[in-house]
């Protein structure tokens, strides 16, 4: 499954449909025997260059897109439409040549009239989706703020067609603010992305469910609860938060961004560890671990126990949650619903009372300075703190 099929709400899925299916090598174009530029329509350009980047052929889809783009006759909104596509293809999967000529694109796209505003937000919302995958909050905020800038030149079919991207915009504006600990400004950009959305009901519902995530900063943390416990003391079946400032990641083996945050981690439970802190991460069985297929519970939680001990020599106790418990093939995770875990990594920081004080989802490089700033506020703060004042 690709970065971009993966993406929802800018992270990874909790539940990867596709993880354990192997990753088969690209085939060379000709292998595919695709159709040449000369013998294709101008107006299927863009799909031609589609399948010559999905073959590992940029240049010939690059070369695509400029005829598509290029064609003489095209009316606004025909190259518009054009470019947004275009954008879609040339982010080539998040490298950063891809994504500096999709920028290009975008910047060539906005310089469109208003009369095309809606290919306009296509064409970010294109770039917000990899970007979120990328967990790049600066490039996040940009895009985000650039689709609601643009929002009220549309039209109500418009609007509908669009509500997709302004639910990510709202949400992804959220998600920025929350990653540096600016909770109560989450809060307030869900709060108008609702009130701005009667006619939308997808978008209410998507800033909602945003919502409850955030509004649990300033209420105690649930416990967390596992059949299988790692690095933790003999007999442990739940933690409860209290006691001792701790960090949560929920995460998973299969996760690339969750890999990103472990070396991090590490220097933050190092750096911290003497004053205190513990760390922990949640996890659920999936049935598989790497390219081990149909194991266990028990057999996936001691290879999450070897991953996350010995492979990445982390010093943090492991919860692993048995999903199918007794094989019901309903999937079980109440440490992720109890969180309004909606993908993964998301970090969550407790005080010493047990209260929720930050929400990180995603891991943007500045992560670690966010979580550490956060970190000497709650060592600072006595050891039996006031009632924490909500949105803190």
């Amino acid at each position: 499954m690709t970065m971009r099929a993966r993406a929802l709400a800018g992270l990874f899925l909790l539940t990867p449909v596709l993880a354990s299916v192997p990753v088969l090598a690209q085939a060379p174009a000709q292998a595919l025997v695709l159709p040449s530029i000369a013998a294709t329509p101008d107006s299927a350009l863009i799909g031609l260059a589609r399948r010559y980047q999905d073959a590992g052929d940029t240049a010939t889809a690059s070369a695509a897109i400029r005829k598509s783009l290029g064609a003489p006759g095209l009316s606004e909104a025909e190259l518009a439409t054009r470019l947004a596509a275009a954008i879609a293809v040339t982010m080539n999967h998040g490298t950063p040549e891809g994504l500096a000529a999709a920028e290009r694109l975008a910047v060539r796209l906005d310089h469109l009239s208003d009369a095309v505003t809606a290919q306009k937000i296509a064409g970010h919302q294109h770039l917000l989706a990899d970007y979120r995958a990328l967990d790049n909050d600066e490039q996040i905020f940009t895009h985000a703020s650039r689709i609601l800038r643009l929002v009220p030149a549309l039209n109500s079919a418009e609007r509908q067609q669009a509500a997709d991207a302004i639910a990510s915009a709202y949400s992804s504006l959220a998600r920025v603010a929350g990653d540096r600990a600016q909770t109560p400004h989450a809060l307030s950009i869900l709060h108008e992305g609702i009130a701005a959305s009667p006619d939308l009901p997808s978008v209410v519902t998507e800033l909602t469910t945003v919502l409850a995530r955030y509004e649990q900063v300033g209420h105690p943390g649930a416990p967390i609860d596992a059949q299988y416990w790692f690095n933790a003391p003999a007999g442990t079946t739940q933690f409860t938060p209290g006691g001792a400032v701790t960090l949560v990641e929920f995460t998973a083996h299969w996760c690339g961004p969750c890999r990103k945050s472990y070396p991090a981690i590490d220097r933050l439970q190092h750096k911290y560890g003497t004053h205190g802190l513990q760390t922990l991460f949640a996890t659920i069985t999936y049935g598989f671990f790497k390219d081990r297929q149909k194991l266990t519970a028990a057999q996936e939680a001691a290879a999450d126990s070897a991953y996350y001990l010995t492979e990445h020599a982390l010093p943090v106790r492991v919860a692993v949650y048995d999903a199918h418990p007794g094989g019901d093939t309903t999937i079980h995770m109440p440490n992720e619903t109890n969180y309004k875990v909606g993908g993964i990594p998301q970090i969550v920081l407790l005080d010493r009372a047990g209260v929720v004080r930050m929400i990180v989802v995603g891991w943007d490089p500045a992560s670690e300075q966010h979580l550490s700033a956060m970190l000497d506020t709650l060592f600072a703060e006595p050891s039996s703190p006031a009632k924490t004042t909500r949105g803190q």
